[in-house]
């Protein structure tokens, strides 16, 4: 069965039968990974599953920024000059909360 180990020396996650002999990050030796509990690398995994969702979203909205900087730029009118603006804040906005909740995530070691 695979398990997830952590490397007490960086925190570096490992997925395999057993820890590795040395660890890919740091260079620590085998002694230097714990096994992570059941419980702990379910949450891994759905944290990871979620950062995804979360990375793909910021994609997402680099893409909205790349449109509505080219709206602005285009001007056809006052209404359509609003949304763009409105768009470009938001989306502002949305990547700064999405990218503090992803870091959240590597804080708190739910990112493996």
């Amino acid at each position: 069965m695979v398990k997830k180990y952590r490397c007490k020396s960086c925190l570096y996650i490992h997925q395999g039968l057993e820890a590795p002999s040395v660890c890919p990050k740091c260079g620590a030796p085998r002694e230097q990974f714990e096994e992570i509990p059941e419980n702990i690398s379910k949450l891994i995994d759905r944290s990871n599953y979620t950062n995804g969702l979360l990375m793909n979203s910021c994609y997402l909205i680099d893409k909205l920024q790349e449109l509505s900087i080219k709206g602005i730029d285009d001007n056809l009118d006052p209404g359509c000059l609003y949304i763009f603006r409105h768009m470009n804040e938001i989306t502002k906005i949305l990547k700064s909360m999405i990218l503090a909740e992803i870091n959240t995530h590597v804080q708190k070691g739910k990112w493996g």
